[in-house]
């Protein structure tokens, strides 16, 4: 049993002074301006009951009643209205939410599609620079086994050159020698002029 019960009981089972009040009645006195909004229908009642007469006070309660009727309906239409413009609030802040939840999901895909744009082009620069580097060290490892081959070459070309000067010196010297030899076994002309002396002298002595 709630206050508004309580009082009616109380005002017409027991005739204890009394001024019920209920949410319909309050409404309808906060919708007309008679109490401030926001009122509780106990705070009401109390403050009627010490403001009317003891005697007045199922007169008052008929009165009120009978307001309450008659201002039903506009005060159905006005909660009515509250509760649609309550739903409208809430429907709004609802697409707002939602608003400001795309947007921040937007936001935050735009972020990381950046951040994947950003890793991309490092790793792609990246690879670029270990090609680069990798190219440079080949060109280098090319250079260098260009310029050893070119060294070997070169060793091998004078190694092969004094191998046929040795070649051509020995040769040479053997063509000397052999010459030479040949040389010492021909008389020459002076022994051969001496032999004929010889021979002539010998002839003679004979005669």
């Amino acid at each position: 049993m709630g206050p508004y019960e309580e009082a009616c009981v109380a005002m017409f089972g027991f005739g204890i002074p009394a001024v019920p009040v209920d949410d319909t009645l309050a409404g309808c006195l906060e919708m007309d301006g008679y109490v401030e909004p926001g009122s509780d229908p106990l705070e009401i009642q109390g403050f009627l009951e010490r403001s009317v007469a003891q005697k007045d006070t199922a007169a008052a309660h008929a009165c009120l009643r009978e307001f309450a009727m008659k201002r039903a309906k506009a005060l159905a239409k006005k909660r009515a209205a509250e509760e649609e413009a309550a739903r409208a609030e809430a429907e709004r802040k609802a697409a707002e939410e939602a608003e400001r939840a795309e947007k921040a999901e937007k936001a935050r895909k735009a972020k990381e599609e950046k951040e994947a744009r950003k890793k991309a082009k490092a790793a792609k620069k990246a690879k670029k620079a270990k090609k680069a580097k990798k190219a440079t060290k080949t060109k280098k490892t090319g250079k260098a086994a260009s310029a050893r081959r070119k060294t070997a070459k070169k060793s091998a070309k004078k190694a092969t050159g004094a191998s046929k000067k040795k070649a051509a010196k020995r040769t040479a010297k053997g063509k000397a020698a052999k010459k030479a030899k040949t040389t010492a076994k021909k008389p020459t002309k002076a022994a051969k002029a001496k032999r004929s002396r010889k021979k002539a002298s010998s002839k003679s002595k004979k005669s």
